[in-house]
C-alpha cells in the first residue's frame, strides 16, 4: 500500500470529510468577471477571449440571469450567418449585425448547457451531483454559486472540482483510483477531415453533447482536435 494512503477505514472517513467540504472552499474563479445585459456581442467576445473563459455571467441590475457560452455564440453566429446568407446580403453589415447584438439576445442560445445554480452553503458531494447530466439533456461545465441575496458570488467548473480532487488523492476510495480510463468513456468520438468547411465543422460542434471533434487527415489517422472548450472558465 502507497505510504502516503491510509487504511481503508480512514481513507473512507477522510472521503467522506471531503465530500462534506463547503463549496466556498473550493477554488473557482478568482477574479469574478461579468456583463450587463445590454453589453454587445463584441464587448462580450473580447472579455471571453482576453481571459480564456468558455462563459461569463450576464447580469440584470445585479441580479444573475444566466450565461453567455462559446456554444451559445456559436450557436447565434451560425444562425445570423443562415439568416444573411439565405437573404443573399452577406455584407460587412452582416458581421456589425452579430457584433452588435446585446448579449441579453445570446443568453442560453444554444439551450445545450443551461445554468446550473447552487447556494454557497452546498456541499462538495452536492456539487459533483449538479455537474452530473442524469435527467438532462446537457452536461454542465460550469456552476454559478450565489449568495445569501441571490448575488453571483463565484463560479465552480468542473476543472475546479479536478483540480480540488487531485490534490486530495490519497483520500479517494481505493476503487476510484484504481478505475481505468476505458471505463470512463461515455460516447464514441466524432470525427471530420481538415478539408471540411469550417462552418460544417461548427454545425456539428454545435451538437448536444459535443465538445470536441478530432481532425483527421485519412481515415483513422489522428491530425489533431478542433475544440470548443479550454480548461478554464
Amino acid at each position: 500500500m502507497d505510504s502516503n494512503i491510509g487504511t481503508p477505514k480512514s481513507v473512507a472517513r477522510s472521503w467522506l470529510r471531503t465530500l462534506s467540504t463547503n463549496i466556498q472552499e473550493i477554488n473557482g474563479q478568482h477574479t469574478l468577471l461579468s456583463l450587463s445585459k445590454d453589453d454587445s456581442m463584441d464587448i462580450c467576445l473580447k472579455l471571453l477571449a482576453a481571459h480564456d473563459f468558455l462563459s461569463v455571467p450576464i447580469l440584470d441590475r445585479g441580479s444573475f440571469i444566466g450565461f453567455v457560452d462559446v456554444m451559445d455564440v456559436t450557436g447565434y453566429a451560425l444562425e445570423v450567418y443562415k439568416r444573411h446568407a439565405e437573404a443573399l446580403d452577406m455584407t460587412e453589415d452582416s458581421f456589425r449585425d452579430f457584433f452588435e447584438s446585446r448579449v441579453q439576445n445570446v443568453i442560453n442560445f444554444s439551450l445545450w448547457d443551461q445554468p446550473v445554480i447552487m447556494y454557497d452553503i452546498a456541499t462538495l458531494e452536492q456539487v459533483i451531483h449538479g455537474f452530473q447530466s442524469d435527467g438532462r439533456n446537457f452536461s454542465p461545465h460550469r456552476i454559478a454559486v450565489l449568495n445569501d441575496r441571490n448575488q453571483i458570488c463565484n463560479l465552480i467548473t468542473q476543472w475546479d472540482i479536478l483540480n480540488f480532487l487531485l490534490q486530495r488523492v490519497g483520500n479517494l476510495p481505493e476503487d476510484l483510483r484504481r478505475k481505468k480510463v476505458s471505463e470512463c468513456i461515455t460516447h464514441q468520438p466524432i470525427t471530420t477531415r481538415l478539408d471540411v468547411p469550417f462552418v460544417d465543422s461548427l454545425q456539428l460542434l454545435y451538437q448536444p453533447g459535443v465538445s470536441n471533434i478530432i481532425l483527421v487527415k485519412l481515415k483513422y489517422l489522428c491530425r489533431c482536435k478542433l475544440k470548443i472548450a479550454r480548461r478554464k472558465d
